[in-house]
């Protein structure tokens, strides 16, 4: 009997594209963390990743041929609008009511908008 595979091309050019957009959205959060306010680092952060994830996710994850138009652009701003006020109401609320480190929470909620973010790509933004 033959195996499924865990992930079909698409998902698996998705998780190789969100561990690189991930690790570039970290780094920066940590550091400016270390100097600005946790809102501001987020949104730093996240400007940071979702200026290359864009392309990268157009290009790579999806292999979306099409030209830029702005309704893919509005779609994607509106997608990462979603996943940044998931995580910092979520940054925002246990940091107040325990002593997990930021980057800690933030790692936990990403946990749960990176598969939310998937399917939202995948079924509005690059279709």
């Amino acid at each position: 009997m033959a195996s499924l595979p865990l992930l079909n091309s698409t998902q698996f050019r998705y998780v190789l594209s969100m561990g690189l957009i991930w690790v570039l959205d970290n780094l920066t959060f940590l550091i400016t963390a270390i100097f600005l306010s946790t809102p501001v680092s987020l949104l730093i952060a996240r400007i940071t990743g979702a200026l290359g994830g864009y392309f990268i996710h157009k290009k790579v994850s999806f292999k979306d041929t099409e030209k830029n138009t702005i309704g893919t652009w509005i779609k994607y701003v509106l997608v990462w609008i979603f996943a940044y006020s998931v995580v910092l109401i979520g940054i925002e609320y246990f940091s107040t009511i325990s002593d997990l480190h930021i980057v800690i929470i933030k790692l936990a909620f990403e946990c749960l908008v990176i598969p939310t973010n998937y399917l939202l790509l995948k079924h509005y933004v690059y279709k």
